[in-house]
């Protein structure tokens, strides 16, 4: 069924929230305390109250100001609670509280009924870590138990215990213990959903950000009451401006169709993205009770991401590409039961969990909201498959090509943990392919990835010179990947090897800080 995008119409300004409305501003805005006490209402209040402000995501080096309503943050609760069959679930809080993943934990142990458990990474100055991890699960005192991860926070879990840091045993099972386990705030690595799928973890794929109250799609399926639409848009190129690239500039007017399918994006080399039904992706639309009321004190750009239809509905325009695809055969599944990626991230993992003991529920006493609603028909056998941000698209030399695309083809490889894609500017080409690729293990160094201390019975020397030959080894191993699934226009020109790549506050890959790296000069050998 398709959609009429013209004729939405600009949603309403958000009401400025009260002086009780907590205000998630970064690192130390908010406590656990302070945040559950700041939502104490959540389950009485009224549907369109202002419950919470968010500063969204700044890996890109743009935050906004989201004001989610109390019925945005019950739906998307509810709708959770309903897909993973856990209502009732007492969380385990390992995320920061000015992150939206971390302040729905909050949230949805409210409208549960539970008490959350907080891992000792979330006091100021200490790191996330595979004891904290364990030492937080076993204060669990409930048998139904969901939890919420980043992606590098699950690497952290997994390779602590493959080097012997924690009882591998122990920390699966752990980890087994829990009825779905949240994954997102960015893609996994093939190498960390080959883990996943291998040691059959319940791990859940999530999509969305704080404009959808968090993930408001779950391994590639839309939650209940949730609406995916695929607008038909050009891929702009080039570095997004402040607005991004969907500001209606030349290239982006809505309505024009993709040129091809992600990779490379010439005609003439091939994607390593599967082409949707239409024959590529275009911009994703998310509509229903989780979208927020829109962005505090910027009119334009609520305007250009918060609409309304006929029949009011509200619906956010985000800055991703997807397609839908046909998986009729699937309906009525939930997630973490199919296979394949769907969002670009899904593991595709092993069984889920058995029926866990039924425990009080509140449902009965909480206020009604139209997140009861049924899936959309039209999505009944419809999944979700992103392609990435729509600046994610490079134009080198008048070629496009997909970051995701590079990133994935780069991540194949043995031994890397994460890499990050970005174009930077060229005198010849215009932009160039450059990249940031995350491999714990290397002994060697790039100018981004300080040296470990050499050790006192080796030559310096020779190590050094030992160091850059096997980082030199797996560059060649690197662009050879690319090049062979996506062809010579899509190998990195500049390739930094580290160690771990930057990161945000809330634990997301940094991609203002890797952008603004590759972009500077290199550093010379001293």
């Amino acid at each position: 069924m398709g959609m009429d995008f013209s004729a939405l119409t600009p949603a309403p300004e958000p009401p400025a929230p009260g002086p009780g409305v907590p205000v998630l501003d970064g690192p130390g805005s908010q406590t656990p305390q302070s945040l559950t006490r700041g939502l104490s209402s959540l389950p009485e209040a009224d549907r369109d109250a202002p419950a919470l402000v968010v500063a969204t995501s700044g890996s890109t080096g743009t935050p906004k100001r989201t004001l989610l309503t109390a019925g945005s943050l019950r739906a998307s609760g509810r709708a959770t609670a309903e897909t993973t069959d856990s209502d009732g679930a007492q969380w385990l809080l390992a995320l920061p509280v000015h992150y939206v993943a971390g302040a729905q934990v909050i949230a949805r142990s409210m409208l549960a009924g539970t008490t959350p458990v907080t891992t000792a990474s979330l006091a100021p100055g200490t790191g996330f870590t595979a004891g904290d991890f364990l030492a937080a699960v076993e204060r669990m005192t409930h048998p139904r138990r969901m939890t919420a991860l980043v992606p590098t926070q699950l690497h952290v879990l997994l390779e602590a215990a493959e080097s012997g840091v924690v009882p591998a045993d122990q920390l699966h099972e752990a980890l087994r213990s829990f009825r779905a386990i949240l994954l997102g705030g960015a893609p996994a690595s093939a190498s960390l959903r080959a883990r996943i799928r291998e040691l059959g973890l319940p791990v859940v794929t999530t999509y969305g950000s704080a404009e959808t109250a968090g993930g408001c799609v779950y391994d590639g399926r839309a939650l209940p009451g949730v609406e995916v639409r695929i607008e038909p848009t050009t891929t702009a190129g080039g570095p997004a401006t402040e607005d991004g690239p969907d500001s209606h500039g030349p290239g982006s007017a809505p309505g024009t169709p993709v040129s091809a399918a992600p990779g490379v994006l010439d005609g003439s080399s091939p994607s390593a993205v599967d082409e949707g039904p239409a024959g590529g992706p275009g911009r994703i639309w998310l509509g229903g009770p989780t979208v927020a009321a829109g962005y505090l004190e910027d009119p334009a750009r609520h305007t250009e991401h918060f609409r309304v239809d006929a029949h009011g509905t509200r619906w956010y325009r985000t800055d991703d590409l997807g397609t839908l695809e046909d998986i009729t055969s699937l309906a009525g599944s939930r997630p973490g039961t199919e296979s394949g990626s769907p969002t670009g991230s899904g593991p595709g993992p092993g069984p889920r969990p058995g029926p866990r003991p039924e425990t009080g529920s509140r449902s009965a006493s909480r206020p009604t909201d139209h997140s009861d609603a049924p899936r959309p028909e039209h999505l009944a056998g419809q999944r979700l498959r992103v392609a990435g941000r729509a600046d994610d698209v490079i134009i080198t030399g008048g070629i496009k090509v997909s970051a995701r695309a590079v990133a994935a083809a780069l991540e194949e490889v043995r031994g890397v943990r994460e890499a990050l894609v970005v174009g930077v500017p060229h005198p010849r080409w215009g932009q160039a392919v450059a990249a940031m690729v995350a491999v714990p293990g290397l002994s060697g160094t790039t100018p981004s990835a300080p040296a470990h201390p050499a050790d006192a019975h080796e030559d310096p020397d020779a190590r050094g010179n030992a160091d850059a030959r096997e980082t030199a080894e797996l560059e060649d191993r690197l662009r050879a990947a690319v090049r062979e699934r996506l062809g010579p226009a899509a190998v990195p020109k500049r390739l930094e090897v580290v160690r771990a790549l930057p990161l945000t506050s809330t634990g997301k890959p940094d991609r203002a800080a890797v952008a603004r790296a590759l972009a500077a000069p290199r550093r010379r050998p001293e």
